[in-house]
């Protein structure tokens, strides 16, 4: 699957001291400036993966159908064990819908070899690019199952009605064999949003500009 994706800037390292034309062509400076920026890129991505995986909302979706436990708590108002993220999107029983999420993060994290050499107050930069995930394109690849053209990581994100209809059942009707939507009101219960790929992309995102780990909300 071909990925689309956004590039950012990390800053390999700097030099301390004025550096000539015939310094700066040198193939050994820059091999160990590109050593530098690949170790932080992989690094970066390495803490990205790993705080996707970690995620409440990761693991509740990966827990398919089986699972009832509202573990992420974003089902604000039913009971424990009354269903769970995967159940009230309203998944298929048998979809994955975080592989594909998946795919595209581990997709992301090409570093390109050849920087940009900047100047600036008496030292030099190396600059290179990487390429990170794109919110925006992962939206587009995660429609709701009922809903066509809204995103679920959208939705996560920004809020999903209907909660309070939402009842555990494993009725015919219900794709996830998880919950139905009931015909009235049956409790005051509210969907609580929370920032989810957005946050770890953009701790990725910091952690390759600046080199410092963000402590992400579970």
């Amino acid at each position: 699957m071909r990925f689309q994706i956004k590039n950012v800037k990390i800053n390999a390292g700097t030099l301390k001291r004025s550096l000539s034309a015939e310094i700066l062509k040198s193939s050994n400076i820059k091999k160990e400036a590109f050593k530098i920026a690949e170790k932080r890129a992989q690094d970066a991505k390495d803490e990205m993966l790993k705080a996707f995986e970690a995620s409440p909302i990761t693991r509740e979706i990966d827990a398919g159908a089986e699972n009832t436990v509202n573990f992420s708590k974003n089902l604000m108002g039913i009971g424990y064990g009354e269903g769970s993220l995967f159940g009230f999107i309203g998944f298929d029983q048998s979809d994955n819908p975080m592989q594909l999420v998946r795919e595209y993060l581990n997709a992301s994290g090409k570093i390109f070899k050849t920087p940009k050499t900047i100047k600036s107050a008496g030292q030099i930069y190396y600059q290179y690019k990487v390429e990170i995930p794109n919110v925006k394109n992962l939206e587009a690849m995660t429609p709701m199952p009922w809903e066509g053209g809204r995103s679920w990581i959208r939705a996560i994100e920004r809020g999903i009605s209907g909660l309070g209809y939402y009842i555990l059942s494993n009725s015919p009707s219900s794709r996830s064999t998880q919950g139905v939507q009931a015909s009235r009101k049956l409790r005051n219960a509210t969907y609580r949003p929370t920032k989810y790929i957005s946050n770890i992309v953009n701790a990725y995102a910091k952690y390759l500009q600046t080199g410092k780990k963000s402590k992400l909300k579970k």
